[in-house]
C-alpha cells in the first residue's frame, strides 16, 4: 500500500475537521446544513462555545470577539481553525 502523500493528509484532516465543524452548526441551526445559512449573534453565542468545549486547549486569542466574522459558516470556521493548528 502507498503512503499518503502530504496533501492527501492534509485533505483528510481538514475533511475530519468539517465535519466535526459542520455538526456543531447543524445542532445550532436545528438541522441539516446548507449554502444559504449564515450565524446570527444568536447562533454565534452558542457555537462558539460549543467549538471551545471541544477545541479549547487552543490559545484564546481564536475565540475573541475580533474573530467572529471567521465563524458565519462551517467552511469559514473550519479553515480558520485549521490555520490556527485545530485538528478533529
Amino acid at each position: 500500500m502507498k503512503r499518503k502523500t502530504k496533501a492527501q493528509r492534509e485533505q483528510a484532516a481538514k475533511a475530519a475537521l468539517l465535519q466535526r465543524v459542520t455538526d456543531v452548526y447543524s445542532g445550532v441551526w436545528g438541522g441539516a446544513v446548507t449554502e444559504d445559512d449564515f450565524s446570527t449573534a444568536e447562533d454565534l453565542s452558542r457555537i462558539i462555545p460549543a467549538l471551545k468545549g471541544i477545541f479549547g486547549d487552543k490559545p484564546e486569542y481564536l475565540w475573541l470577539p475580533h474573530n467572529l466574522g471567521n465563524f458565519d459558516r462551517p467552511e469559514t470556521a473550519t479553515d480558520f481553525l485549521y490555520r490556527n493548528g485545530v485538528c478533529a
